[in-house]
């Protein structure tokens, strides 16, 4: 009986690497099934996707103007949390230096 059990705990030590590899890659998979529609959408040219990530990199740029001007230069980068951005700019205007 323990060794039967044991021999069960070693396929299931065995099998474990293999079963996170296999999450990790539905993981991805699903990443690119969510971006696959907005890279790819149906009916598109390679000229309309590359207007559209022209237009998002304007955006993009555009806010960290907004996000450096409402925090008076201390944030500048789009990819803090929004916790963070608002923190920062309700500091910025307490201090009473907007």
């Amino acid at each position: 009986m323990l060794n039967e059990l044991e021999q069960r705990r070693t396929q299931i030590a065995d099998l474990q690497p293999v079963y996170l590899e296999v999450c990790v890659e539905n993981e991805r998979l699903k990443s690119a099934e969510f971006w696959s529609d907005w890279v790819y959408p149906e009916g598109a040219k390679p000229e309309d996707i590359q207007n559209e990530l022209i237009d998002f990199k304007d955006l993009i740029d555009r806010f960290s103007k907004v996000l450096f001007h409402s925090t008076g230069g201390r944030m500048s980068k789009s990819n803090y949390t929004v916790e963070a951005m608002c923190s920062e700019i309700d500091n910025y205007y307490a201090e009473g230096l907007a």
